[in-house]
């Protein structure tokens, strides 16, 4: 899929490939308990090697079709402020997203917006019959951005977290191709 969108913007924001060169403000970003607590597989503290590390694969991943993880920066000043990706099923028809965003770009509609960029991405480009997410059920904002990204309620899925150390039922949203179209195409 070499025909595919490397960067996605929005009305606010440019939702781009990471760039090794942006291991440094990712690594500021997560290494803050109150971000990091929300996510499943993001350890802590979080150190620069973990973002090289992750650079890496998510690049190797991008090229194999099987995520597409995305920085999610200010278009003016370039800043990173947080991160979207979309990971793909091995049946290819299937993506799960999640997202994160530094603690002083919480509140402000970032992550509805890259959301639902994201979502478009995957039923647009990637042909997506269904994406879906979860959250903690702790995290109540986090479930505030997937219904105002137009997902719907679709049960429990138990997620292990990383740096919590342990495994946690959580809601799980989602929306199909079909929805998709009906919402957005009308």
């Amino acid at each position: 899929m070499s025909d595919l969108p490397e960067e996605l913007e929005t009305e606010r924001l440019r939702l781009r490939r990471h760039r090794p060169s942006d291991a440094g403000e990712i690594t500021h970003l997560l290494d803050d308990w109150e971000v990091v607590r929300w996510l499943s597989d993001v350890p802590f503290p979080y150190r620069f090697a973990d973002a090289e590390d992750w650079i890496r694969t998510a690049e190797k991943r991008w090229i194999a079709g099987r995520d597409y993880q995305f920085v999610v920066a200010l278009p003016d000043s370039g800043a990173v402020i947080g991160h979207m990706g979309l990971s793909i099923a091995t049946n290819g028809r299937v993506g799960s997203f999640g997202y994160w965003f530094g603690r002083r770009y919480w509140g402000q509609g970032f992550a509805t917006e890259a959301a639902q960029a994201v979502i478009a991405f995957g039923f647009l480009d990637l042909r997506l019959e269904r994406i879906q997410a979860a959250y903690h059920p702790d995290n109540a904002p986090s479930g505030h951005v997937l219904v105002k990204a137009g997902l719907m309620t679709d049960g429990i899925k138990t997620i292990e977290f990383k740096a919590l150390g342990q495994a946690v039922p959580c809601p799980l949203f989602a929306l199909s191709r079909q929805d998709y179209l009906k919402i957005y195409a009308a």
